[in-house]
């Protein structure tokens, strides 16, 4: 009786373990084969209870064989499709080779059925002996190559569990002629427990990836392949060929409750562990911590950054610095890092001996952005099609190919927020990141992305500061006016008295001409803080009425009007002021033989204005950092260098957008997008 229940409840968990794999496996093309096997294995070990019934004679008839045969070939063939692509063309061979001998032995078993070829107890134990070492064999390959995959180890190391038990098992038959009911009884106990490790275990480690790295010292693949385990079975067999083997017979009764007793407590656990996250979650860290050893000190790694992030910036700046502390942790030789400006995340720090073109910039509302955002997502380019952390690599930006030996893009989070991302190189080839390394990085990138965040706000500060020393700036310019206005009025109250002087008339004339100049000039700087006037304007009369404001001035601006008129609610004075900035840049620039041209044209509710020169330009790392801040001028003392801060900031306001593309030598273009009234 207590056979029965033991080989009943070891079926019962087998057909649990089948449930597993099709939910843990089925995108996986082992998924379907580990099924089958789990399946077969229920079916073979119910199929054991009968036999098992009565005196536990070993494997007595040809069926019986055939089943055998038949369990450690569906085990055969599921190892075969759990072996990842890439393995060596040899060791593939060798497993096709080991494949398809024991397909044949089973194939020959089954002729035995058919043609009812009587076989003796020693030669069944014996076939069954030889299928045990070839799927352990293939066991233990499976388990050396698939390194990083804790599934699969989970898997091999308890099925080497039941075919280490199955050794000692047919050689007890092979010496004895048969088992005693306590072999049979262990053997069924042993299926039970391998497979509650299997069921767990694969439920536990989902999405535990690791790759462990390589040790100096390493055998061949022909010698791996055929040492260990042929060594380790020839050992086994010879001690249970020289020691024999005894059990103590327990009570029956005793044992059917304890069956009973323990198949009701797997099933149970097996149902927590699916049902409960918190558990799954909590067993993990445990096996985690006490079970696998870890590749980084990660109080060590913390108190490291934090360290370099207290000291402050590097001489490069705070890039440099988070490039740094990332490079250093994981040896990458190169590296960009993108910032978020308005709507596009631009590269602000560039080591990689590589200049880009301006498509490198990736909108913020792109995949790839909403993906690293949404779900914490770390991109390996080169991963394997078939892998996890390569789901979602069509989501890649095209960019992402120009960028040499390109291992890892990672994102830069803090408070929900992507503050940035960085790519790094990889130190040499086929260097595959492992779960340690995707934590940790994310971890680093975290306290970077904080890091850069507060830098950001810092430099805003900053420029308020700045604005409020211009504030401070025109309220002395407004005293200069007022001293300008007395001097006028001065020269109004002398000239009664000296009007027909000819030389106070001169002098007049020449101070009156030296004021106008400079209010023009102060007032030209100053004018966009009067108070705004909105109004329905013509976009084309803007853009003539600014040009007619910079005629003074050489190269003169060419106009080209495409498609209807368009018209926009704006300050007049603080548009025309916006635009005519742009175009004394652009004459200040371009010498007299060059040549500076506007386009206006429009497409549904948007109108786009181009302003383009043929002048000296400007490099992309002046245009990231200077360009649109206040009081950076490429001009040095002859300008205030806020004029290009107070139009884009006057653009925006008005839910505009301004952007600029620039090449040193070649020329420089402002592009200006504005909604326009509807028609």
């Amino acid at each position: 009786m207590s056979l029965i229940a033991a080989y009943l409840s070891a079926s019962i968990i087998s057909v649990i373990l089948a449930f597993v794999f099709i939910i843990q496996f089925y995108r996986r093309k082992s998924g379907y084969a580990l099924t089958l096997a789990a399946l077969f294995n229920s079916f073979w070990l119910f199929n054991l209870v009968p036999d098992f019934s009565g005196s536990g004679s070993a494997i007595s008839s040809q069926l019986d064989l055939f089943f055998e045969s038949m369990h450690y070939s569906i085990w055969i063939l599921a190892i075969s499709r759990s072996l990842p692509d890439g393995i060596p063309e040899s060791l593939h061979r060798k497993q096709k080779w080991l494949f398809w001998f024991c397909w044949m032995i089973t194939l020959s078993t089954f002729v035995t059925v058919v043609l009812q070829i009587p076989l003796s107890t020693s030669l069944s134990s014996l076939v069954a002996l030889s299928l045990t070492v070839i799927t352990l064999s293939s066991i233990e390959q499976l388990f050396r190559i698939c390194r990083y995959d804790r599934q699969i180890k989970v898997l091999c190391i308890s099925l080497g569990i039941l075919l280490f038990y199955d050794l000692f098992y047919h050689s007890f038959s092979f010496i004895a002629g048969g088992h005693d009911t306590t072999t049979s009884q262990i053997r069924a106990s042993v299926y039970l427990a391998a497979c509650f490790m299997m069921a767990v275990g694969v439920t536990l480690l989902n999405t535990d990836q690791n790759k462990a790295e390589k040790s100096h010292f390493q055998l061949s693949h022909t010698a791996a392949f055929y040492t260990s385990t042929l060594v380790t079975s020839a050992l086994f067999i010879t001690l249970v060929f020289l020691g024999g083997y005894y059990v103590k017979v327990f009570s029956d009764e005793w044992s059917t409750i304890a069956y009973i007793f323990i198949s009701f407590s797997v099933v149970f656990l097996i149902v927590t562990f699916f049902a409960s996250r918190q558990i799954r979650a909590r067993i993990v860290v445990l096996i985690n911590k006490h079970f696998f050893s870890h590749k980084y000190d990660y109080r060590k790694e913390w108190k490291r950054i934090s360290d370099l992030l207290s000291q402050g910036q590097n001489e490069d700046g705070p890039y440099s610095l988070a490039y740094s502390i990332l490079a250093d942790t994981f040896q990458s030789p190169a590296g960009i890092i993108w910032i978020k400006s308005e709507n596009d995340y631009i590269p602000v720090f560039n080591n990689t001996q590589q200049t880009f073109p301006e498509h490198l910039k990736e909108s913020s509302y792109s995949h790839f952005c909403n993906r690293m955002l949404n779900d914490e997502w770390v991109f390996f380019p080169e991963a394997n099609p078939k892998e996890i952390i390569a789901n979602f690599n069509d989501e890649l930006p095209g960019w992402s190919k120009e960028i040499n030996d390109l291992w890892l893009l990672v994102p830069l989070i803090t408070n929900n927020e992507l503050v940035g991302f960085v790519a790094l190189t990889r130190k040499s080839s086929n260097t595959q990141p492992t779960w340690e390394d995707l934590d940790l990085v994310k971890t680093i990138g975290s306290q970077l992305a904080s890091y850069l965040k507060l830098h950001q706000q810092e430099e805003k500060i900053e420029d308020q500061r700045q604005l409020n020393l211009y504030n401070k700036l025109s309220s002395f310019v407004m005293h200069d006016l007022n001293n300008l206005i007395a001097q006028q009025d001065l020269v109004v109250k002398n000239a009664e008295k000296h009007i027909k002087n000819p030389a106070f008339v001169a002098d007049t004339i020449r101070t009156v001409s030296n004021s106008v100049q400079r209010m023009k000039s102060l007032l030209f700087k100053l004018r966009s803080n009067k108070p705004e006037d909105v109004e329905k304007i013509s976009v084309a009369e803007i853009i003539e009425s600014a040009m007619a404001h910079s005629e003074a001035l050489s190269p003169q601006p060419t106009f080209e009007h495409q498609g209807p008129e368009v018209f926009i609610n704006a300050d007049r004075d603080r548009l025309m002021m916006s635009i005519s900035h742009l175009i004394k840049n652009a004459q200040d620039a371009t010498p007299n033989t060059g040549k500076v041209s506007i386009k206006l044209a429009s497409a549904e509710n948007e109108a786009f204005i181009e302003i383009s020169d043929t002048g000296k330009g400007m490099d992309q790392e002046f245009i990231n950092k200077k360009l649109f801040k206040p009081f950076e001028s490429t001009k040095s003392a002859e300008g205030m260098g806020i004029g290009v801060y107070l139009t884009r900031d006057y653009i925006q306001q008005l839910d505009g957008h301004i952007s600029v593309s620039s090449i040193v030598g070649v020329g420089t273009t402002f592009s200006l997008t504005l909604n326009v009234m509807q028609r």
